[in-house]
């Protein structure tokens, strides 16, 4: 089980550092703001409300309390820099609803419980 949890979180390093090397060579950095705000929900979804849960240890629950306000910063201070309003942020859900929930095909990836 240990070595499965090992090769998730390296998968989702990797896939983290390629958002960021590309957002940053070609200058778009609104995927990287997207896949930012995915992580921190992350740490809020999984790692803390596990925590809470189980009420008891969760793999990376220690990370997810120190990185979880340096990345509301870091998230509040993008929005700054790069000037995305509100519903540019909502863009991503609003295209996840509009293609994935009311066609169905959502069902086929478990999105939906």
């Amino acid at each position: 089980m240990i070595g499965w949890i090992s090769i998730a979180v390296g998968v989702e390093f990797l896939g983290f550092s390629l958002i960021s090397l590309f957002s940053g060579i070609f200058q778009g950095y609104f995927l990287w703001y997207g896949a930012y705000i995915g992580l921190i929900l992350h740490y809020v979804l999984i790692h803390i409300f596990l925590s809470i849960r189980f009420k008891g240890y969760v793999p990376g629950i220690l990370t997810s309390v120190i990185f979880l306000f340096p990345g509301i910063w870091i998230l509040y201070k993008a929005e700054q820099i790069l000037h995305f309003w509100k519903n540019t942020i909502c863009m991503p859900f609003r295209y996840y609803t509009n293609v994935y929930l009311l066609s169905g095909t959502s069902q086929t990836y478990g999105l939906l419980v």
